[in-house]
């Protein structure tokens, strides 16, 4: 178990890490007139790596959560209803049967996503709480736990993806364009990861003995 428990926390360093040094990178790249930030220039010496390093990850912790109310909230607002429906094998209503007879937790959990005004439909609303509870009578299971923490890393590629367009676009209502299009990519991919969640930890559900 501490072994494990010592993996999960290096997976999540890792996670907050990545983003924020990418988003430094790319701040950086649009700051003109600061190349000392620029840890790998002849200038740079081993404190100011560091320093990038530090500020890197300080940051990209705050950008985890940042992405995680991002895409989160617009991924269960539709986007995920519309990928399940799509590539789930499961059908919706046989389905929120099953997770009321065998999940407690399912019909508060659904009459709380009613209470939610972001949701585009009655199908996403029970798309999100099906989700939850495949999850939860998963016990966290290690297949599941990875494939979560890949979701986890896509989802935190947010911020620097809608970066990207400030640096590689100059004219301003093309580079609105690509930050929609980075949002709406990065928006679906994950939704798409969070299917493969589902579908995983639905399998996973079903094989165990009730």
């Amino acid at each position: 178990m501490d072994s494990n428990l010592g993996w999960k926390t290096a997976e999540l360093q890792i996670e907050a890490i990545v983003p924020g040094i990418l988003s430094l990178s790319e701040i950086t790249l649009m700051a003109e007139g600061l190349p000392s930030l620029d840890p790998l220039s002849d200038s740079s010496g081993f404190l100011l790596g560091c320093a990038f390093t530090a500020a890197g990850y300080s940051l990209g912790v705050i950008l985890t959560y940042v992405s995680r109310i991002i895409v989160d909230s617009l991924s269960e607002s539709g986007p995920r209803a519309l990928v399940f429906n799509r590539f789930a094998h499961a059908k919706l209503d046989p389905l929120v049967m099953e997770c009321e007879t065998n999940d407690d937790k399912f019909a508060p959990d659904l009459a709380a996503e009613r209470d939610r005004i972001l949701r585009i439909s009655e199908n996403s609303r029970r798309w999100n709480a099906a989700y939850r509870s495949a999850l939860r009578r998963t016990s966290r299971e290690n297949d599941v736990d990875r494939r979560r923490s890949q979701g986890r890393v896509l989802r935190n590629l947010f911020v620097p993806a809608t970066l990207l367009p400030f640096i590689l676009i100059g004219t301003p209502w093309i580079r609105v364009v690509g930050i929609i299009g980075c949002t709406l990519g990065i928006v679906f991919l994950y939704s798409y990861a969070e299917y493969v969640n589902f579908a995983e930890a639905y399998d996973i559900g079903r094989s165990k003995p009730r």
